[in-house]
């Protein structure tokens, strides 16, 4: 469906909105290596909103507070101070309760269970169900409902849970058989225990398999360590005493960080129980509904931890001008990795293991290149995890030097050097993203040492494209120096702050074009109550709807950006130490346990985590609404952001397309080419989906000339150009 807007109406500026079309690994020894080179529940209550939201309470229940009752009302999605219930007589929906002795479903959001017999399970930061049906893993977004199956090489009993990294299945025909499997239904191996477990009473809670045999009389819970599940045979751990309290054909049990939750009864599944961290009966109670399964969100601690430090390596030099990290995995490991520069006129490499939280020499970046020069690293380093598992590296130095790391043959790759550009090498505020394209793997970069330069690689073909716009000027008329760097948001923009200057600039990938018009700067001023600019040490890190950054410049400032509001705000400092942040300072993001990694450089080994809010800058968008039993978008179509006009010149039927690749407010706006706003043609909130409408030139109140149409939709801005002849 379009809707026909004639341009003589938003020449008045009446606003019309458009007709929605809606498409909807184990460490490895401690020691440096030499350098590798190619060359060598029942429905809802009647009135029950939709839409999977957080329950929230006044005093939310926790072991020894239980939490008050809440009116049925609109809540946000999966949130650590609800319960989540699957209903065990139907397929559809996912409902969520407080954390109260007697609960009642007052949310949902819809879902597509294989079956309503399955006992299924939440990962622990609450953003996806598993269900696990014969060979096939289904795994459900508590965003938006939307599935991904799995082919499984074994048929399951029904039931499974998981511990965040790994899902636990039971294989079906009253097997001890235990299969485990990532989280992408890869087969990892298969470990026996000592019972048959029954589909009803099967779960994974506090890092433990726990598992009955038997669903009447004194039911008792076997327990099993999740890192015992190697492929052996193995005993049980614990026991657990269920049917003590009364507790009939329990189904599964959920824990939160400080509680145990348990639903009995079968079919009609709704005794509840709330246990201690002991084990200790706490509540029992009712729930008011059929629950198959419950479930929870398991809260995590925020802000700055000290980490092992990085190690002093062969030349005994701390962390300096140069220091530069990325993260990601290696392949056939699901360990999350950290690499590092040492920086500070050494060639030093290294991997950090996340959970062993141990690091490792790697093989050290050649010092000698292609034309025989021999340079270390130093300022103007930088590291970026590509979207093809690869690493990229730039030395610094004052050279112009690309390098690629293969984790999976540890060989370090010189590749086709970064562009002369403006007759300047790598020297100093150089950023670098990975982007994936269309399919191709690339790289943008910013050089920084004092240029507005800014170059695509395209890691596929080895190719650099040097025809991009160059970086903002900004109204200082500054280029880029110490202290710029570059963020990516995931989808269609990349950030660049500007070092010395503290200047805010997007660039939208779709558009290939820069936003002239400056963000908010970085303030000068925090909680010091000094002015400092944004210099050495400084890096950037982005987490679902916000940028990270720190300062620098010999400071422990900490600021994020809100993509969505484009406000700053200061966040809890790097733990103060001897040190403040400087040269050598960097930040990155790990998606393998979603925290940041920082160094504080200034001559230190300081290594830190930064473990952010899940819920930070309401990163969780809300769930599509229903309507008449209806989505009103398909949730599973991929779309992006974008805005086209055509054809151009305008005739008398020209299209205006745009999307939006979430749900929020959208503005299209007409300038003319003074830059005076003429009419605000759409403006409003809108489902994520594809819309057009359809322009008419007749009766146009508009003269002949170029006039610019001003899309905006959450953080992402694009600006077409429309020729009126």
């Amino acid at each position: 469906m379009r809707t026909t807007i004639p341009l003589f109406i938003l020449a008045l500026g009446v606003m019309v909105l458009a007709a929605a079309n809606p498409t909807a690994a184990a460490p490895g020894p401690a020691a440096n290596e030499p350098s590798r080179t190619a060359a060598n529940p029942s429905p809802a209550p009647a009135g029950s909103p939709t839409g999977l939201k957080p329950v929230t309470s006044p005093s939310a229940a926790v072991c020894g507070r239980p939490g008050n009752e809440i009116a049925p009302g609109l809540v946000d999605v999966v949130n650590v101070d609800s319960l989540y219930w699957k209903n065990s007589t139907s397929t559809a929906d996912l409902y969520a309760s407080a954390k109260d002795a007697s609960p009642s479903p007052i949310a949902r959001t819809a879902m597509s269970f294989q079956n309503e017999q399955t006992t299924v399970c939440m990962d622990p930061d609450g953003d996806y169900v598993y269900e696990a049906y014969g060979a096939n893993l289904r795994r459900l977004s508590t965003v938006d409902g939307s599935a991904t199956d799995y082919a499984l090489p074994h048929n399951g009993n029904g039931a499974c849970g998981s511990d965040g990294r790994y899902i636990y299945v039971p294989r079906s025909g009253s097997s001890s058989s235990i299969d485990k499997y990532k989280l992408t239904g890869t087969y990892v191996n298969t470990t026996i225990i000592n019972i048959s477990p029954h589909n009803y009473g099967f779960a994974v809670a506090r890092d433990t398999v726990w598992a009955t045999n038997n669903t009447t009389g004194i039911v008792t819970y076997y327990g099993y360590a999740c890192s015992r599940f190697t492929g052996d045979s193995i005993s049980e751990d614990t026991l657990w005493r269920i049917g003590d309290v009364g507790a009939s054909t329990p189904m599964n049990i959920a824990w939160d960080g400080q509680c145990y939750y348990l639903v009995s009864g079968g079919h009609s599944s709704n005794a509840f129980f709330r246990f201690h961290a002991d084990r200790t009966l706490y509540t029992s109670g009712t729930f008011a509904g059929n629950a198959r399964s419950v479930m929870c969100r398991i809260p995590r601690l925020t802000g700055w931890v000290q980490v092992a430090d990085l190690p002093l390596g062969g030349r005994y030099k701390p962390v300096n001008v140069g220091g530069a990290l990325c993260a990601g995995s290696e392949p056939g490991n699901d360990t999350g990795f950290v690499y590092a520069f040492k920086g500070n006129g050494t060639c030093e490499f290294y991997r950090y293991n996340i959970i062993a939280n141990t690091w490792i020499a790697r093989e050290t970046i050649p010092a000698v290149n292609r034309l025989g020069k021999n340079k270390a690293v130093k300022k103007g380093a930088s590291l970026v995890f590509g979207t093809n598992g690869k690493i990229y590296a730039t030395k610094g130095n004052g050279t112009l030097d690309l390098w690629e790391y293969d984790p999976a043959t540890r060989v370090w790759t010189q590749k086709a050097d970064v562009p002369a550009g403006t007759k300047k090498t790598c020297k100093e505020g150089v950023g670098t993203v990975a982007v994936c394209e269309a399919g191709t793997n690339c790289i943008y970069l910013l050089k920084g040492s004092g240029t507005y330069d800014f170059y695509r690689y395209d890691a596929d073909a080895d190719v650099w494209d040097a025809s991009l716009v160059p970086a903002p000027a900004g109204p200082a008329y500054k280029p880029y120096k110490s202290g710029s760097c570059l963020v990516y948001d995931g989808g269609d923009t990349i950030y660049a702050l500007k070092g010395r200057i503290n200047e805010f600039y997007a660039y939208a990938l779709s558009g290939a074009r820069w936003d002239f018009t400056a963000r908010d700067p970085l303030p000068l001023i925090g909680a010091s109550g000094s002015k400092k600019k944004v210099n050495d040490g400084s890096g950037m890190a982005y987490f679902k709807g916000a940028a990270y950054a720190l300062k620098g410049g010999n400071t422990n400032e900490f600021w994020r950006f809100n993509c969505r509001d484009h406000k700053w705000s200061e966040q809890p400092q790097l733990t103060a130490g001897a040190k403040r942040v400087n040269a050598g300072g960097a930040l990155c993001y790990s998606a393998a346990n979603r925290t940041l990694y920082a160094f504080r450089g200034n001559n230190t080994r300081e290594f830190w985590q930064y473990w952010l809010s899940l819920d930070a800058c309401g990163d969780r968008p809300a769930a599509p609404r229903r309507a008449n039993g209806a989505q009103t978008q398909a949730a599973s179509a991929k779309v992006e952001f974008g805005l086209r006009v055509a054809p151009m010149p305008l005739t008398a039927a020209t299209t205006v397309s745009y999307s939006l690749a979430r749900p929020g407010n959208v503005s299209l706006r007409l300038y003319d080419a003074t830059g005076r706003a003429v009419a605000t043609l759409i403006k409003g909130y809108h489902p994520a989906g594809e819309y057009t409408s359809q322009l008419t030139v007749g009766g146009s109140q508009l003269t002949a000339g170029v006039y610019l149409l001003k899309y905006e939709a959450g953080d992402y801005r694009t600006t077409e150009k429309l020729v009126i002849e």
